[in-house]
């Protein structure tokens, strides 16, 4: 990352699957200037990500998508005031909860217009979580033109 965020007119970026295999990805102050579009797929070690304030200045979508140790997101996105609209897909289910409305998360993203987290996705670990929990019933409510989509747990 440290040599990628250095280019000067690199808009685009989509890293997938073995494009980086670190744990922990920083965006530093002053990088990637003109990235107006971001996407971390399948990235299955990345556990930390973070962004120095002044980093991703011209950032406008950001698309994480199955993620699966990437438990939250880094809490120098608040600072990044560019962002119209953050795609969280096939992610942990404690991560969109953390992520979303009323979540301890939420202060990083509640500056960006559209927060999408559609396809509620439990694996097995998500599922006996819940039943730990005492959930007995799930309902998945799709809502639109609000700030995000997310499943409910009843």
């Amino acid at each position: 990352m440290a040599t990628l965020q250095k280019l000067p007119n690199l808009r685009t970026l989509h890293l997938d699957r073995d494009a980086f295999l670190g744990f922990e990805m920083v965006c530093s102050r002053g990088g990637f200037p003109r990235l107006e579009s971001l996407s971390l797929v399948e990235l299955f070690y990345l556990e930390e990500w973070q962004v120095e304030e002044g980093a991703l200045p011209s950032l406008c979508r950001l698309n994480i998508r199955c993620c699966k140790r990437l438990m939250t997101l880094p809490d120098g996105l608040k600072h990044v005031i560019t962002v119209k609209e953050i795609m969280v897909e096939r992610m942990p289910i404690e991560f969109k909860y953390r992520v979303g409305e009323g979540g301890v998360d939420f202060y990083k993203v509640k500056h960006v217009p559209s927060l999408l987290l559609p396809h509620l996705f439990l694996d097995l670990m998500d599922v006996n979580k819940l039943l730990c929990r005492g959930v007995l019933t799930m309902e998945i409510v799709q809502v639109n033109h609000t700030h995000s989509t997310l499943g409910g747990v009843a």
